[in-house]
């Protein structure tokens, strides 16, 4: 949702929305996703040491 959409909304408000338009009313109604640009990026981590580098 947020990627498409802009918006923050719960997985669990598609399941509970019965309609379209009522899905279209809780994105309308819900908060601004921040840009992408303010979330941290994601890095995997090496989790055993023959995957560390260095």
């Amino acid at each position: 949702m947020r990627g498409t959409f802009g918006a923050e909304l719960p997985l669990r408000a598609v399941f509970e929305a019965p309609t379209i338009a009522a899905l279209a009313t809780r994105l309308d109604t819900a908060a601004v996703a921040p840009a992408a640009a303010a979330r941290p990026r994601l890095v995997p981590r090496a989790t055993r040491p023959a995957q560390r580098t260095g």
